[in-house]
């Protein structure tokens, strides 16, 4: 008589429970993966897209001034770098100045009000139109004249700029090109000198007094991914987000999200506006 030999129940239970335990550490290991993927993904999409989008804005942005009748730039400079009032653009619309909290954007922050818009204007001499010259919107210059361009976020989340094409200043209003998707906030803060002191502060454009030079501007831009990243915490940054000077946070329907957000601050030096207000 054979005897017939097989696992106790006690075996089979250790057997199914280390098969359960490699099983759970190698789904662990197939959703970190996963989820690094991801990250990377909006990670570089990010990188790929904002990054260009910002240089080619401070590109533009440091022209600002060139040109002019004189290097300060304030409420009374006629051509002047900054377009502030109409002395400084001539018919130019209110709504088309640089302002403070301008944008009617999806924004979804809850604590800020919409982003700010910031308007630039400079010279193109004939030996750059004589080279082939466009502006931000991609039109292309076929005369020395004042370029004025109009950076803003539009409804759905994009970083956009319009210009005043073939000089005409209510084309400020129309035809705007996207220079950067998925921004969530825009901020600008202006970089000011005072006559007679060389000390330079960073003023929001509603605290700026009209008469100091500006020197300079700093850009705050919140950008977000497309691509979502997990339901991770970390990343569903619905405490605060600090922006140059401001905070913003994400309301309640954007918390559940899980989208990568980065912060983009650059600080652009008007090269010909700088020293005018010292003495």
């Amino acid at each position: 008589m054979h005897m017939q030999k097989g696992f106790t129940m006690v075996e089979l239970l250790i057997a199914l429970l280390l098969g359960t335990i490699i099983s759970s550490i190698a789904l662990m290991l197939f959703l970190s993966g996963q989820r690094s993927q991801a990250l990377q993904q909006a990670t570089s999409e990010i990188q790929d897209g904002s990054n260009f989008s910002l240089d080619y804005m401070v590109k533009n942005i440091r022209k600002a001034n060139f040109g002019s009748d004189g290097e300060t730039v304030n409420n009374n400079s006629p051509n002047g770098g900054i377009v502030l009032t109409s002395t400084n653009l001539s018919g130019v619309s209110n709504g088309f100045v640089t302002l403070n909290a301008a944008s009617d954007s999806a924004s979804n922050r809850v604590n800020v009000g919409n982003s700010d818009q910031l308007t630039i204007q400079y010279l193109v001499p004939q030996d750059q139109v004589n080279q082939g010259f466009f502006d931000c919107t991609g039109q292309q210059v076929t005369q020395s004249r004042y370029v004025v361009e109009r950076y803003f976020v539009r409804q759905n989340g994009g970083l956009v700029c319009t210009s005043n094409r073939d000089g005409n200043v209510g084309s400020l209003g129309s035809n705007a090109q996207l220079i950067m998707p998925g921004v969530d906030y825009f901020r600008v803060l202006l970089s000011v000198q005072r006559s007679g002191d060389s000390a330079l502060r960073d003023v929001s454009i509603n605290t700026y007094n009209g008469v100091d030079n500006i020197v300079g501007v700093k850009l705050g831009i919140l950008v977000t991914s497309n691509q979502t990243i997990g339901t991770n915490i970390a990343f569903n940054q619905g405490q605060s987000i600090r922006v140059l000077d401001r905070t913003v946070a994400l309301n309640s329907t954007n918390t559940t999200t899980s989208n990568l957000r980065v912060v983009l601050e650059q600080t652009v030096a008007f090269r010909n506006a700088i020293g005018g207000g010292a003495s």
